[in-house]
């Protein structure tokens, strides 16, 4: 940003919309699984990107998938308070992260499978689901997981094995049912 005009440079348009491509659906995603909202989420996502606009110069480009991430969480919790959010789900959870229409029966079991996987998610420990989503959804590190959490990163593994080892038993519990 061309901090003496406070507009953009080209390159910055181009690095936000690139951004922009590239993490929208991933941070919609994974702040719907904090607080269970569609709009919020949407909400959430856009004030990060807004947040990079007012800051492309000062963000470290190979930094800003962790940044983005870590701004959406704090935007949603930001949120959650103001309204004294309960963990209510609407009915589009997850909606941006499932498989499109399939088109065998191959298919269609292994999405009614996601599906389920999903909803299991949705009973477990919050910050199991958190860490299980940034790992396995967004792809990101366990360092970056680490940033984006605020936790130390040995807690993210732990977070992430006893939030494997709680799906395993829904499923489990699942399939017996």
């Amino acid at each position: 940003m061309d901090s003496e005009k406070g507009q953009f440079c080209e390159g910055d348009a181009q690095f936000i919309t690139r951004c922009v491509g590239e993490y929208e659906s991933g941070l919609i995603a994974y702040a719907r699984t904090l607080c269970g909202n569609s709009e919020t989420a949407k909400d959430a996502a856009q004030d990060a990107f807004v947040e990079l606009c007012k800051r492309a110069g000062g963000v470290k480009r190979e930094l800003v998938k962790v940044w983005l991430f870590t701004v959406c969480r704090n935007k949603v919790f930001d949120a959650m308070r103001r309204k004294k959010f309960s963990d209510e789900r609407d009915g589009a959870f997850f909606n941006s992260i499932a498989d499109p229409a399939p088109d065998s029966s191959e298919a269609l079991a292994a999405k009614e499978e996601r599906e389920e996987v999903l909803l299991k998610m949705t009973a477990l420990n919050p910050m199991h689901r958190e860490a299980l989503m940034l790992k396995y959804h967004s792809d990101l590190t366990h360092a970056q997981i680490a940033g984006v959490m605020n936790i130390p990163i040995g807690s993210v593994g732990v977070y992430v094995s006893r939030g494997l080892e709680e799906l395993r038993k829904a499923m489990r519990k699942a399939d017996t049912a």
